[in-house]
């Protein structure tokens, strides 16, 4: 990213944190309080396999780099808050994983006596690395004709995620509450679709209704609908060209669209002061609708081997006749549950919870995430505090075209945070991951440290 992109999104910040109040008549001039608080983040970590790879890898080590810069306004009925923050990775023992990324978050909230309005958005801009399939200048003979090997190289592409989420929460007695929510969510890739990198929307709309039935128990009821999206390839000729394809009527999925309708309740109860469980359980109906393409006569040579015939494309116009489009209708219906538990003490906290989700894929594929996951943190001293989390998923691709996608994985995490004064903190962290990919005959493992320094200097505000 470069300086003046951040110093553009920085002003804009400014002028919409500064300048609604004004204009939407709310007494800026009644106890309104004006706040910036800088820092900067330096960190260093070490990673023995950084892409979990079962195959031969370089250990890299990364230096971090991230300005912020948290800008708020607030009063006793409105607050409006932003942030930026801009990150340079820059990495040795592995090329091509130096990384610019960018992060802005804008929102606030708004409350009267038996209503809250919330507004939370945020920009993330990363560069992912993918791998892209060229021509080489090597040649291997089939029949009587000459093909090109395609090699494998690996590249950036920007990667762009939006999210905005607007909420309502009106309170209709001292027990009962009725929450109104959407989300809208983009996340899009910069000449993707060249490298098999799809772009999608996810749209959800919740209505949520808590009813406090006694002190320690209260019971909640949501209806939720999800609209999930990805547009149809415009660059699928590139795929095509440079993807070897099992046999030439395979169809290319082009795009994907599914709706999802979920009712979930469940219950919040207090077993004593320090202990408090959650459980849920939700019935999702899915409806799936894919848009696939077909090439009746390829562009392209045949050998054949063991297994199926390969096609070793020609360059130029993927296909000679007319793409064949159809389109494919899906019905799924699925149970997702979570529950969780926590113990709160004075310098102990401990956390266990357990869950099943399903989401959609650009692939056209239902993926079911299977969860368990737990923390223990403690405070050693006033400035000392550490915490161990960990969590064991397995990812099942249920339908769609990549029911191999599947794996399962454990983490384990213990860190130490020490606020060395009030402005500098250190943090020191030791990951361990471990991921079985259903197509690989062993698992991939990876050891990750982290030591950073973050200092915020004294927070800037004065009152109007």
């Amino acid at each position: 990213m470069r300086v003046p992109v951040l110093l553009r999104a920085l002003l804009v910040a400014l002028l919409f944190l500064f300048g609604l109040p004004m204009s939407s008549g709310v007494g800026v001039s009644h106890a309104t309080e004006w706040s910036a608080k800088p820092s900067v983040r330096v960190a260093t970590e070490y990673d023995d396999n950084i892409r979990l790879t079962t195959q031969p890898h370089n250990s890299v080590h990364g230096l971090t780099t991230a300005p912020k810069l948290d800008l708020g306004v607030r009063s006793y009925i409105w607050n409006l808050y932003g942030s930026a923050e801009y990150e340079r990775k820059k990495y040795s023992g592995e090329k091509y994983l130096d990384t610019d990324n960018q992060y802005f978050t804008l929102g606030g909230g708004y409350s009267t006596e038996r209503s809250t309005w919330q507004l939370y958005s945020s920009l993330i801009k990363v560069s992912t690395l993918a791998n892209e399939l060229v021509p080489t200048n090597t040649y291997i003979q089939g029949y009587s004709y000459y093909f090109p090997v395609v090699d494998k190289t690996q590249t950036h592409r920007m990667r762009e995620i939006l999210t905005i989420s607007p909420s309502w929460q009106w309170s209709l007695d001292e027990r009962k509450q009725l929450q109104l929510s959407y989300k809208y969510n983009s996340d899009s890739y910069v000449d993707g679709s060249s490298l098999g990198l799809s772009d999608s929307s996810t749209r959800s709309a919740t209505i949520k209704f808590t009813n406090q039935i006694s002190p320690v128990d209260q019971v909640f009821l949501s209806g939720i609908y999800t609209h999930f999206n990805t547009p149809e390839v415009t660059h699928a000729a590139e795929i095509d060209i440079y993807t070897y394809v099992a046999n030439a009527v395979n169809p290319l999925l082009v795009s994907n669209k599914s709706r999802s309708d979920s009712y979930q309740a469940g219950i919040s109860h207090a077993f004593s002061e320090s202990m408090r469980g959650v459980f849920s359980i939700a019935s999702r109906r899915t409806n799936t609708e894919q848009l696939y393409r077909t090439c009746p006569s390829p562009n392209g040579m045949y050998l054949f081997s063991a297994t199926a015939p390969l096609l070793y494309p020609s360059f130029g116009e993927p296909c000679s006749a007319p793409y064949v489009y159809r389109t494919a209708f899906s019905v799924q219906s699925s149970t997702v549950f979570s529950g969780s538990l926590e113990v709160l003490h004075e310098s102990t906290n401990v956390s266990i919870a357990v869950s099943r989700n399903f989401s959609s894929g650009s692939a056209g594929d239902q993926v079911q995430n299977d969860t368990l996951s737990f923390g223990v943190k403690r405070t050693f001293a006033s400035r000392l505090t550490g915490d161990v989390s960990g969590n064991v998923s397995k990812y099942t691709s249920e339908t769609g075209t990549v029911s191999n996608f599947n794996y399962q994985s454990y983490q384990i995490q213990p860190s130490l945070v020490w606020q060395w004064t009030e402005e500098l903190s250190v943090n020191v962290t030791y990951r361990y991951t471990d991921m079985k990919r259903s197509w690989e005959s062993k698992p991939a493992s990876s050891n990750y440290v982290y030591f950073g320094l973050v200092y915020q200097w004294p927070k800037m505000s004065f009152s109007r």
